[in-house]
């Protein structure tokens, strides 16, 4: 069993087969259609070829297609919630109310939601959106609405995501040369893009003495904590570095506020104890 779909001008008997489709089937879209009134037909065809009328008959207007404009330079933050109007629409049949509209936003990572529309101050209507984007890079947004005389409109835009920052605090310590600094905290810091696992980080120690040495990162409640161990070898004044990676291949780098001071050891005093017999 099969059916097949006609489509007429409303009033006219002229009906002319647009598809074939299985039993079973629950739905068809017939798309691309010229503004106008329609009546469409269903009929049954058995397997040996016999059709029959079900007496299913449709009829639709189709206004012309809505007017839907991009909003260019488009921007998010990767991490956070971006937040606000992405298609400005009119309706050639002329403005109905916000209820008569629906939109579709395809935020072009894989995911879907429904768009609000409301009517601007200058009088156009407006698909508004929220989203959060995981990873930075460059999106295709297509909003798609419809009116409720089944006018259709669309329109697909650019967005760009980029990099969520990323602060890092450097501290200021003071060692003696020669005295092994063993796990100290070195930096702190805060990635706004939201939490992630300390494996998606690794961070670099420049001790400004010529060596460098990985840190060891520490799970959050925020902010993150490096530590490092370094002995230094000479007394003087050095500058302390950090350089926090991430699996994205974005680094970002940070320097102590002030020089590190080394000191010298304190020097040892000894006494010799002369017995005169």
């Amino acid at each position: 069993m099969s059916y097949k779909i006609y489509r007429a001008p409303l009033g006219s008997n002229s009906f002319v087969n647009i598809a074939t489709v299985n039993a079973g089937t629950t739905s068809y879209v017939d798309a691309n259609l010229a503004p106008g009134s329609y009546t469409w037909e269903i009929t049954s065809v058995t397997s040996d070829g016999i059709e029959s009328q079900t007496g299913s008959y449709v009829s639709a207007d189709i206004g012309p297609p809505l007017i839907v404009n991009g909003v260019q330079n488009l921007t998010a933050e990767e991490g956070n919630t971006f937040s606000g109007i992405i298609a400005p629409f009119q309706d050639p049949t002329g403005p109905d109310t916000a209820s008569d509209y629906s939109a579709t936003v395809n935020w072009g990572d894989g995911t879907m939601s429904s768009g609000s529309i409301s009517l601007s101050s200058n009088g156009v209507f407006v698909v508004s959106g929220s989203h959060v984007y995981a990873k930075n890079g460059t999106y295709g947004i297509q909003v798609q609405i419809s009116d409720s005389d089944g006018s259709t409109g669309e329109v697909t835009e650019p967005i760009s995501v980029s990099v969520a920052p990323i602060v890092v605090t450097v501290m200021t310590i003071q060692a003696v040369a020669g005295v092994p600094l063993n796990n100290v905290l070195v930096a702190t810091f805060i990635d706004y893009g939201g939490k992630k696992p300390v494996s998606f980080y690794h961070a670099e120690i420049n001790w400004g003495d010529g060596t460098t040495s990985a840190g060891v990162i520490t799970d959050p409640p925020e902010p993150y904590k490096v530590y490092g161990s370094h002995t230094y070898t000479k007394s003087g004044t050095y500058t302390l570095g950090v350089i926090i990676g991430m699996n994205s291949g974005v680094t970002i780098s940070g320097t102590s506020p002030s020089p590190i001071h080394v000191s010298a050891p304190t020097p040892t005093t000894s006494s010799l104890l002369f017995l005169l017999l």
